[in-house]
């Protein structure tokens, strides 16, 4: 095991405060889908779900979110909520959800930092690899994004699992012997899982290896019979992903379809977790090699030491490859597959980018020194003009600045060379400089890819297919505080009825709801789902139903047969010019507000007899933007 490191390093310190000021260039903007979904949680507990006749925790599994329209579980929401309160309370109520999220954001990030940089520590001898470790895993575009302004359930998961692997590791790696704290850290961590997402069911996977690593430690033959098994085994659970969650005909696979899924995959792994998992099969390559020469050297000649170190390395390395084995099955799930497997992809990553500066110094010292600098300016290089394509601006601009930045840092390192013969404190500024420039590409990747991805959620010509609060949606609810509610805003849009009930905590309804609203506002009963939620226990039934994800009876994941679906069917056909269509939206289906789009825009909902029949009637809309239009049916 390789002992931490407890001198102060600036450079650290630095990492962790460019990330923190990440999210304050995105505030006071609240982005995500799910997000949305889990302020109205967070709201409801505040207001007394959890003790509430009406709460959507109607079974012991609701807690866990694996009952029909609790949908998640409530481990963050109690956070928000919490939060929410303190700050409240602490601000004489200025603070409202913009700060809560920013909070909560940061407080992830000192949290990810501090397990990213002890998984480090453990993993690597040099302190640039755990320095590029932490930088790269703390930057990555799908890790960073997941801090910025929005509530991130998966990336806790994320958290747990660098925790898990970094305990792991320590017991193989070691003579470490597990006591009791040990194992009430584990269950912690397993109960935690299980209130923040479903997804805590992969973090049996890293302890069901390490057991298999115990029992075969000493029998060099069937460690050599795993490896024979592994490349065949990560084949099939790919190609059992892509059956199974549908991306390919299962037994009818061409060759252009192949080819674009693993070019689609190696695009949205690489983009999401940044430039160093360019390094990536390079790093799964050596590993493999090098357990391959392990298991066949000869340790005649070799000490009882250096056997037992190249041993340990070997557990090591095996079992990290078998930790890829289950996540590959889940690769063409993208979201899922990130949140489980960033973290192993970019540790093998790293050790691809070992191998290629070993190799480089072993021929060159001089070409060693501007390896950071060649290497990462290439990549960066790469990146810049994918930007300037996107963006349509002038190559030759993007070159000019890669030109005028990679000649800085080479004449950067040429005076330092020059004159770290006469000091030390040059030969420490150069391996300072070294560091800083292998982060600058990261750091810069990271920003693009983020400022990308705003640009495409805030730039739409319609705010429905924004990604993140408007201002018109703002505009709505605080039209809604000042009236008397008594009955259900039907919303045209499933993603606006989400953020307006979100945020301003409404009774908003769309039809496919998951989040318990409809229980809170009494759409449904919990008799009716109680009697109509089918509780499997077979293996085939639990990977249908999404890590024992409970459904109604006879109910699609998404379709007309959804209990609210059917219910939102019925409402979107009545006709509002007739008086008895009239009288039953109000008084069977309790609707009392219902948004709509301007038909001079385009959207799916216009054409519903409901929306044409609200423009024919005597009705005339309350309260408008410049895109909504809100209808009070009691009028009528």
């Amino acid at each position: 095991m390789i002992n931490k490191t407890k001198r102060f390093r600036p450079y650290y310190l630095i990492l962790l405060i460019l990330a923190i000021m990440i999210p304050f260039l995105c505030y006071p903007y609240i982005f995500g889908v799910d997000a949305f979904e889990l302020i109205w949680m967070a709201n409801a507990i505040k207001e007394g779900a959890l003790f509430s006749e009406n709460t959507w925790l109607i079974h012991p599994t609701s807690y866990f979110g694996y009952y029909p329209f609790s949908h998640r579980a409530i481990g963050i929401p109690l956070i928000i909520a919490y939060l929410l309160s303190f700050l409240n309370l602490i601000s004489v109520g200025i603070f409202g959800i913009s700060e809560v999220i920013l909070v909560y954001n940061i407080i992830l990030i000192i949290v990810f930092y501090k397990a990213s940089r002890s998984l480090g520590n453990t993993l690597f001898n040099e302190e640039w690899s755990r320095f590029m470790f932490t930088g790269a895993l703390l930057f990555a575009p799908h890790i960073i994004d997941e801090f910025t302004m929005t509530i991130s359930t998966r990336i806790v998961i994320t958290i747990f699992i660098i925790l898990i692997l970094n305990f792991n590791l320590k017991i193989i790696s070691g003579d470490y012997k597990i006591n009791y704290k040990d194992i009430i850290y584990i269950l912690l961590i397993f109960i935690l899982g299980a209130l923040i997402h479903r997804l805590w069911l992969g973090m049996i996977i890293p302890f069901l290896f390490t057991l298999i690593i115990f029992i075969i430690r000493k029998n060099k033959n069937i460690l050599k019979l795993i490896l024979i098994f592994i490349l065949p085994l990560i084949i099939i659970c790919f190609f059992l992903g892509l059956s199974i969650f549908g991306i390919m005909p299962r037994f009818e696979l061409n060759n252009s379809s192949l080819i674009q899924s693993i070019l689609f995959f190696l695009n949205y792994y690489g983009f999401n977790l940044g430039l160093i998992s360019l390094f990536f099969p390079i790093g799964i390559i050596i590993m493999i090699y090098k357990i391959s020469i392990i298991l066949k050297k000869k340790y005649k000649i070799e000490s009882s030491i250096f056997k037992e170190k190249k041993f340990l390395l070997l557990q090591k390395n095996l079992y990290l490859i078998l930790f890829i084995i289950p996540f590959i099955f889940l690769s063409p799930q993208l979201f899922y597959a990130l949140t489980l497997f960033s973290p192993m992809i970019i540790i093998i990553s790293i050790n691809g980018l070992i191998y290629i500066k070993n190799y480089i110094s072993s021929i060159s010292k001089t070409v060693d020194r501007f390896l950071p600098s060649i290497v990462f300016l290439l990549l960066f290089g790469f990146y810049l003009v994918r930007i300037g394509i996107f963006k349509q601006t002038k190559i030759n601009l993007v070159f000019l600045l890669l030109f005028s930045i990679g000649i800085l840092i080479i004449l950067i390192s040429i005076s330092i060379k020059i004159h770290h013969k006469k000091n030390n404190f040059h030969l420490k500024l150069r391996k300072e400089f070294w560091i800083i420039t292998l982060i600058i590409p990261f750091l810069t990747f990271t920003m693009m890819e983020i400022q990308m991805r705003n640009y495409e959620r805030m730039n739409s010509s319609y705010p429905w297919e924004n990604n993140y609060l408007t201002n018109e949606e703002k505009q709505i609810i605080n039209y809604f505080q000042n009236k008397d509610l008594n009955g259900l805003i039907f919303v045209c849009d499933d993603e606006i009825s989400a953020r307006i009930g979100g945020i301003g905590f409404l009774p908003t309804f769309h039809g496919l709801e998951l989040i318990g609203l409809c229980l809170w506002y009494g759409v449904v009963s919990p008799e009716e789902i109680h009697m109509g939620t089918k509780v499997s226990s077979s293996l085939l039934d639990l990977i249908a139903q999404y890590y024992y994800f409970y459904k109604p009876l006879n109910a699609n994941w998404s379709s007309e047969s959804w209990p609210l679906e059917v219910l939102k069917l019925k409402i979107i056909k009545l006709n509002m010019t007739y008086l008895m269509d009239c009288l039953l939206i109000q008084s069977e289906y309790n609707i009392q507000y219902v948004v709509t789009i301007k038909q001079k825009f385009t959207h799916f909902s216009n054409e519903w007899i409901l929306i044409e029949s609200l423009y024919q009637s005597d009705l005339e809309p309350i309260f408008s933007t410049q895109h909504f239009l809100v209808w009070n049916l009691h009028g009528l």
